[in-house]
């Protein structure tokens, strides 16, 4: 299906939530649900840092981006912030799988 790198993180085009996605299991999950996404603006930030954009069957593409650390916890701050959580700018990680686990993978959006 695709080479994304797992954990990574489903984001809603305009929204500052996201929703961790653990394994390939929890992608093809919410790919069973894309009445709720909008091609080629949802996508998804895989562990390496690679952005995934889906195209209008719902099928994920890699786009030239390439989040780095700095700007993935810019990203992660928001969505905690945006979720009324304190002290967001503590906010840190070693690398990018560390970052993508502290984000719920059972949230609602």
């Amino acid at each position: 299906m695709t080479n994304i790198q797992f954990p990574a993180l489903f984001c809603y085009s305009g929204a500052d939530e996201m929703l961790r996605l653990d394994n390939r299991a929890a992608l093809q999950s919410l790919l069973a649900e894309t009445h709720a996404m909008l091609p080629d603006a949802d996508y998804i930030i895989d562990s390496s840092g690679t952005e995934w954009l889906f195209n209008h069957e719902g099928m994920p593409y890699p786009t030239t981006r390439r989040w780095s650390l700095p700007q993935l916890i810019i990203r992660v701050q928001q969505h905690f912030f945006a979720q009324a959580q304190s002290c967001v700018s503590k906010i840190q990680a070693a690398d990018l799988p560390s970052l993508i686990l502290m984000v719920d993978n059972d949230e609602e959006l």
